[in-house]
């Protein structure tokens, strides 16, 4: 289907660029004009892409479509990265307030507390390996071993020095 079919559809293109703008709180947006100099054109790959921005078609563009799950998934995958929220939820297309709602809903927790909790399931087998806190607590993203310390402390209920006795037999 060539570019002028489109012609036809400028309307919906207006449209659908003015919620994508929305959403996206992006100011501008460059349209291509058609060879004929006859109007604003989309391309089939473009209006793909705005109609799926605009539907809450994030899985098409590599996401699951859950902004939750989403937000789930690059917390997995970027463990030891510092996080800000805001960060995260615009590169998630959604706003810091509807990320939190949509992780809660989908975690049962919020964004922080379950990034802590994944850091500290993958400190435990360093620690029973016996590497040092220290160590331990930079490998799984923590700047602080002494907040590293706290923290595991408070959600494992002993220290991880304890812990590193226990698996490694008090040696």
């Amino acid at each position: 289907m060539g570019m002028s079919a489109y012609r036809d559809r400028t309307d919906l293109y207006q449209v659908l660029a003015r919620v994508w703008l929305k959403n996206r709180c992006v100011s501008t947006v460059s349209v291509g004009a058609e060879a004929d100099g006859a109007g604003p054109y989309l391309d089939g790959l473009s209006l793909a892409i705005v109609a799926g921005l605009c539907l809450g078609g994030r899985a098409a563009l590599g996401g699951s479509g859950d902004p939750g799950a989403d937000a789930r998934d690059w917390i997995d995958s970027h463990l030891v990265q510092p996080l800000v929220v805001e960060e995260l939820a615009h590169r998630l297309g959604v706003s810091g307030g509807h990320l939190h709602r949509c992780f809660r809903r989908c975690s049962g927790q919020s964004i922080l507390a379950y990034q802590l909790t994944r850091r500290l399931e993958a400190a435990e087998p360093l620690l029973r390996e016996g590497r040092p806190v220290a160590e331990v607590a930079s490998a799984v993203g923590f700047r602080d071993p002494g907040y590293f310390s706290r923290q595991f402390r408070r959600l494992r209920g002993l220290a991880p020095s304890q812990l590193q006795l226990t698996a490694t037999g008090g040696r």
